[in-house]
């Protein structure tokens, strides 16, 4: 294939395991595609699927490159990238992604904008951090679970990771900043999205000796070394989403799985003890391992003096957070680190006055089983949030709902800083009483003689933007355990819409004490037969309503 500057190709590299959103995948590079024809996708497919057979009655057939291998023979995920970088034909651009992604109309051509306009400041761009997600709805649908945001999405070892030369592996996070620019230079790459000149495929060959734990260190530093600039985007322009594993839920794409791997004469073990010795050797530059090394364009050194993460001394440095020094501001509680707006004293009290012994979230938080679920409506900045998620941990879960864009982008950030995202499902939506559209405002307030802000629900013609308003009911939640709701008066119309969910679920039901002065409230829960008590310490009380079964720990 012969390339034209003026005509740019892209090459995809798709290694899929058992994926039954292989051909959903395909459909969408192709369909959504500014140029279609000029865009080749490298499949190396490890499954019995009769995908191949699908793929050649497809318009797109001619444009991809087809590897099928039994998934007992594969060898892991950078086996099978390295065979998908062997299918390779000379194209301009690599993107390398997951085959369970999800594409915005018109990806290819923002990604080659982008592409553009970096290789006028950089020798050699590279594009890459964790998508954002993507779920399917009861129709298998897809849909992606938030808005565009102008945080930037930049990649950092996970808060407290601590690795050694017998375990080389560190865990990385999205943290979001906030930038003038719309790049942030990094130094960490995600294997599932990946956009940079063709020539990487040739200078940065994935190692196959290696398995899937520290395949993205050891190619970020790779790729380093070798001369090319990692680059963040802002999540505005991300043009595509990745569909994450959930918790609870089981998982056919992982390699790992017992009944493939009481098949396969080297298992999981044998494999990911290869893979640690081989990442070892990388960074302690072991000159032998040839293509599959260090490059010569930057050091390790170097690597270790501009990211914090040192290879030689084992010593990371924390993530740094997502704050723009002039608006944001780090607090530090009993329940994490978080940032919120420099000027919102009523929030910061609130942490103060919820962090302390014998609060009411406090009584909640030590009443939590692990593998609860809980749906908290009104989550802020997302100061209950955390508390919650890491009380029910990845069994379990928390929906936490914020319509307000203000409040919804910091609680994202809140929760990725705190490494909670595995059990937390932020929700950009209003709940009320009935199912409709709700137009919402912004705006600072004073309480007490302090700024906030409060998002203030007004006519979609008087609005600066619109929300999804839905029911609790209309969620069906399979299991909920915990309802907690603090709306500034809306909490009526949420439970008006939950009642439902209340007399299937019989959940605790955590609300401002105000809610006792509202007589539909109180008599909700007569009428379910919940019994209520007031919790918490002077002037920060709140109204728990039990069902009748519930016997509160002493």
């Amino acid at each position: 294939m012969q390339s034209k500057l003026d005509h740019p190709t892209i090459f995809v590299s798709l290694a899929s395991f058992c994926d039954p959103l292989l051909q959903f995948t395909l459909t969408q590079i192709f369909s959504k595609a500014t140029h279609p024809a000029r865009v080749f996708v490298g499949v190396v497919d490890q499954s019995a699927d009769n995908n191949r057979e699908w793929a050649a009655q497809q318009s797109f057939y001619s444009n991809l490159r087809y590897l099928q291998t039994s998934p007992v023979d594969s060898l892991g995920v950078s086996w099978a990238r390295n065979l998908a970088f062997g299918l390779y034909r000379g194209e301009d651009f690599l993107l390398q992604v997951d085959s369970h992604t999800l594409f915005d109309v018109d990806w290819d051509q923002t990604l080659l904008d982008q592409m553009a306009s970096l290789q006028k400041r950089f020798n050699k761009p590279l594009i890459t951090t964790y998508p954002p997600p993507f779920e399917l709805d009861a129709a298998h649908n897809p849909v992606a679970l938030y808005p565009k945001d102008d945080w930037v999405h930049v990649l950092r070892p996970q808060q407290g990771e601590t690795f050694s030369l017998n375990k080389p592996t560190l865990g990385f996070a999205v943290t979001h900043q906030q930038s003038e620019a719309d790049f942030l230079e990094g130094h960490h790459v995600a294997g599932g999205f990946i956009f940079t000149r063709g020539g990487f495929v040739e200078e940065v060959p994935y190692d196959p000796y290696l398995y899937f734990h520290g395949e993205e260190q050891a190619l970020a530093l790779r790729a380093y070394t070798h001369g090319y600039t990692i680059l963040h985007p802002k999540g505005c322009h991300i043009p595509l989403y990745h569909l994450y594993k959930q918790p609870n839920t089981a998982h056919t794409g992982h390699h790992w799985q017992q009944s493939l791997d009481a098949q396969r004469p080297i298992r999981f073990d044998a494999l990911m003890q290869q893979s640690n010795r081989r990442l070892t050797r990388l960074i302690q530059g072991d000159v032998s391992l040839g293509k599959y090394g260090l490059g010569c364009h930057k050091s390790a050194a170097q690597f270790a003096r501009e990211s914090g993460i040192d290879y030689q001394r084992f010593v990371v440095e924390s993530p740094r957070l997502p704050e723009r020094p002039s608006a944001l501001r780090r607090i530090s509680t009993a329940f994490g680190d978080f940032v919120i707006p420099r000027w919102d004293a009523v929030v910061a009290k609130a942490f103060d006055n919820d962090a302390c012994a014998g609060s009411a979230i406090e009584w909640l938080i030590k009443r939590l089983a692990p593998g609860a679920w809980v749906l908290e409506v009104g989550s802020s900045y997302g100061e209950h949030t955390v508390a919650l998620a890491r009380q029910v941990g990845p069994s379990g879960g928390v929906i936490a709902v914020e319509p307000s864009i203000h409040f919804s982008s910091i609680l994202q950030a809140n929760v990725a800083f705190n490494l909670v995202g595995d059990c937390v499902q932020v929700k950009q939506i209003a709940l009320g009483d009935v199912v409709c559209r709700l137009g919402f405002k912004d705006h600072y307030a004073s309480r007490s003689g302090a700024c906030t802000i409060l998002a203030e629900a007004v006519t979609l013609e008087k609005a600066d933007y619109a929300v999804e308003c839905l029911t609790v009911d209309s969620l069906t939640l399979p299991a909920l355990t915990t309802l907690k709701i603090n709306t500034n008066g809306f909490e009526a119309a949420v439970l008006a819409g939950a009642v439902n969910t209340l007399a299937a679920h019989k959940p605790i039901v955590m609300l401002p004490r105000r809610c006792l002065q509202v007589p539909t409230i109180v008599d909700l829960f007569n009428a379910l037969e919940y019994s209520i008590q007031i919790v918490g310490h002077s002037g920060a009380e709140s109204m728990l309503c039990l069902p009748g079964h519930f016997e509160p720990a002493i």
